[in-house]
């Protein structure tokens, strides 16, 4: 049976082929790019992901009878793709005392101030959440998912006294505080 083509028929129509291709994609009809993807598949960058600590500075107690304030900051980044953002705010109000400090703080010029602990969280677009404590408790924030990049801020406005037991045999102390703690899962 013969061939329809020979072997030099076949040479100059696979010429032929090569040059029109060439010519249509030097014109801009045909996007070699896109033929290469559909050739020549990629795979795809796998995005990994850790969890690291955060604002591990903003930590106070507070160590006078005398009600007295303190205020502190800390930012952090959050970057593009992050996936979770997790604080807890730990708060020491002192309200059960021994007798031998009792008559101490008595004789303040203010025996009862007010003692708290306000918290303020701004995301990069200034969106605030604000936080207040009057008493003793450990607050799990509900994680943030999916978090804004970008630079978040945590500030801090407290006031509140510390004692130290003044029995000799005790070593005792009685201060108010806060620590705030958090971590945050984010691309490497």
């Amino acid at each position: 049976m013969d061939s329809l083509l020979n072997g030099g028929q076949i040479r100059a129509l696979a010429l032929a082929m090569a040059a029109i291709v060439l010519a249509v994609s030097l014109s801009g009809c045909i996007q070699t790019e896109l033929g290469r993807s559909l050739l020549f598949k990629e795979e795809k960058k796998k995005v990994e992901y850790g969890v690291s600590p955060i604002l591990d500075s903003l930590n106070y107690e507070f160590n006078t009878y005398t009600a007295s304030t303190n205020t502190d900051q800390e930012n952090f980044e959050v970057k593009e793709g992050a996936r979770w953002v997790a604080i807890t705010i730990s708060v020491t109000i002192c309200v059960l005392y021994p007798s031998s400090i009792l008559d101490r703080i008595q004789d303040q010029p203010d025996p009862d101030p007010v003692r708290f602990v306000n918290v303020l969280i701004t995301d990069p677009e200034n969106n605030i959440l604000f936080y207040t404590f009057s008493s003793s408790t450990v607050c799990n924030l509900d994680p943030f998912v999916k978090p804004m990049p970008g630079l978040w801020k945590v500030q801090v406005f407290a006031q509140g006294r510390g004692i130290d037991d003044p029995n000799p045999l005790s070593d005792e102390k009685f201060y108010d505080g806060y620590s705030i703690s958090g971590s945050i899962n984010q691309p490497i």
